[in-house]
């Protein structure tokens, strides 16, 4: 073989091993087309996927947001159930004025005072004897007449540091802090000129004609509202006797 044919023969060698190349080139070609297609693909539908998810990551805190509101609002309206509760169980409706059960917590508070202070507690018990009576002849509503008037006008008459309290449908307890005998007279004086001054009549009698005033220092011994009813219930004549079992 002469030198052409041999350079011939190297040249046609370069040659095949050239488009064995670029055939193996144009594969790794096609193969990352396909590959960037798949990607591109795969790409799209991890958008759609983060998409979705942040949808549904926003739903779910206006979700959140919407339910701690609304945990807000039935806390709100849970401690407004319960100090309406309270009031329910404590304060008389009618009068607005704390009932026995709302008398015996504030009363603990003021025994305790006057014991570390050695003050005097008075008591005042405001009963009308005729209450059952009015019902009975004329109803609930003339009786009501007659207790709210009678709660008015004790409110206006005592100290602000008094506490009255409605303990029965026809009576009231008024606990009188810090007080002397001689200024306790007084004020029961004066709470008997003044209902005895309003113009709330019933069956042709006043109201001052139709209450019991009576006063008392409550006796270190008394530290509950039982137990000043008692010692109240012994200044009452015997046919103004109370039932307290049935009055507290």
């Amino acid at each position: 073989m002469g030198d052409d044919e041999s350079l011939l023969f190297s040249l046609t060698q370069e040659v095949e091993t050239l488009r064995r190349r670029i055939s193996q080139l144009e594969a790794l070609l096609r193969q990352g087309r396909e590959d960037y297609v798949k990607l591109r693909t795969a790409h799209g539908e991890l958008g759609e996927s983060i998409q979705q998810v942040g949808q549904e990551l926003q739903k779910a805190l206006a979700a959140q947001e919407r339910a701690e509101r609304r945990s807000t609002e039935l806390a709100g309206e849970l401690e407004s159930a319960r100090r309406d509760l309270e009031r329910y169980t404590t304060l008389d409706p009618l009068t607005d004025l704390p009932n026995q059960r709302g008398l015996e917590r504030l009363l603990a508070s003021e025994v305790n005072r006057s014991q570390r202070s050695g003050s005097s507690l008075g008591a005042l018990l405001v009963y009308i004897p005729e209450l059952p009576e009015v019902v009975g002849q004329l109803g609930r509503g003339p009786a009501d007449i007659l207790v709210r008037e009678l709660g008015r006008r004790l409110h206006a008459m005592l100290r602000v540091s008094d506490i009255i309290a409605r303990c029965g449908h026809d009576l009231f307890l008024c606990i009188l802090p810090d007080i002397a005998q001689v200024d306790l007279g007084a004020a029961a004086r004066r709470v008997r000129e003044g209902i005895g001054s309003s113009a709330v009549a019933i069956r042709a009698r006043s109201l001052g004609e139709m209450t019991v005033v009576k006063e008392a220092i409550v006796p270190p011994q008394a530290v509950s509202v039982e137990d000043i009813f008692a010692v109240l219930n012994e200044s009452l004549h015997s046919d103004l006797k109370l039932d307290l079992s049935s009055s507290m």
